[in-house]
C-alpha cells in the first residue's frame, strides 16, 4: 500500500477532483506522475516531466563523448556512444 500510487488522467485544463480511493483505511497517495516501466507518467499525459528527468543525463553523455573525442578513433567512440545513450533509454 505504501509504494501504490493513484493517478488521475484528466485533460489539462479540467478541475481535478480528488477523491480518496483505500482498502482497510489505508489510502492511496494521489499524484500527478508516476514512473511506470521507465517512463514517467504525468496526469495530463504530457511528457514534460519524462524529458526534465533525461535532459541531464543526455547532456552529461554529451559532454564525456565531446571531451574524449579527441583521444579515440572513430570505432571506439561509436562503441562509447552507443553504450551511453542505450543505458538512458534502458535504464532512463
Amino acid at each position: 500500500m505504501k509504494k501504490t500510487q493513484c493517478v488521475h488522467f484528466t485533460l489539462k485544463h479540467t478541475v481535478l477532483y480528488e477523491a480518496p480511493i483505500g482498502y482497510n483505511n489505508n489510502f492511496f497517495s494521489n499524484s500527478t506522475s508516476t514512473k511506470f516501466l521507465g517512463v514517467i507518467t504525468e496526469n495530463t499525459l504530457s511528457w514534460k516531466a519524462h524529458i526534465d528527468h533525461l535532459l541531464p543525463k543526455v547532456c552529461l553523455a554529451r559532454y564525456r563523448i565531446r571531451t574524449i573525442k579527441p583521444f579515440m578513433c572513430q570505432e571506439n567512440l561509436k562503441s562509447i556512444h552507443n553504450s551511453s545513450f542505450h543505458s538512458l533509454l534502458t535504464y532512463g
